[in-house]
């Protein structure tokens, strides 16, 4: 079931799709023009419910990317590369592809191996399969019905210190899916800086 609103947040409108399927929480992503959202709701939420997670959910993504889009990483040739900037003479002559190729590689390079040291020390015997794609309003997701984790290519801008708080984010989901306190318990005792490094990740410092 498919349902159409415009969501207004400081006298703009974004068009906004919501798709109600069987499932038990929200998800939310830009469209493929990046001037609106695509929800995915639970079938039987109410449509107060619905319209208040919207209203509570959506500032917050259009603020993030507000963020993202005034501090950009790659200037030039050159760019921010795990929190140092450092310079790639024709870089900026190379197509996406190509830099999405080689961003993409060389974070796989690091957290592939990363995760695994996390997943033995927070004692997980099962080993996740790890992808790097482009996302836009996400770092990370753990899919344990496959046992995959996927990063997001922009994580190679950021420090290995702030690389490793979602590692243990996603990781800590291994044990509670959802954000409860139970989650923030498990996933503090492995990274007590986590809320810092959430802080540099959503205001977009990279070191």
């Amino acid at each position: 079931m498919k349902i159409s609103y415009a969501f207004v947040y400081k006298e703009k409108e974004y068009p906004t799709v919501v798709n109600r399927k069987i499932c038990r929480y929200f998800y939310f992503r830009w469209n493929k023009e990046g001037n609106g959202f695509i929800i995915t709701a639970p079938l039987y939420v109410t449509e107060k419910d619905l319209k208040d997670t919207m209203k509570r959910n959506l500032p917050k993504i259009i603020e993030k990317k507000k963020i993202a889009d005034g501090n950009s990483p790659i200037k030039g040739d050159e760019f921010y590369y795990f929190g140092e900037l450092c310079k790639i003479d024709g870089f900026s002559s190379w197509d996406e592809k190509k830099k999405d190729k080689y961003l993409k590689n060389k974070l796989k390079e690091y957290v592939e191996p990363r995760t695994k040291e996390c997943e033995k020390e927070m004692g997980i015997k099962d080993i996740y399969k790890i992808k790097v794609r482009t996302m836009k309003t996400r770092f990370g997701v753990n899919n344990k019905r496959s046992m995959s984790i996927t990063f997001s290519t922009s994580l190679i801008h950021y420090s290995k210190e702030i690389i490793d708080s979602v590692i243990y984010h996603e990781l800590a989901h291994h044990f509670v899916m959802n954000h409860s306190d139970k989650f923030y318990k498990v996933l503090l005792k492995y990274c007590p800086t986590y809320k810092i490094s959430r802080r540099k990740l959503i205001k977009r410092i990279y070191k």
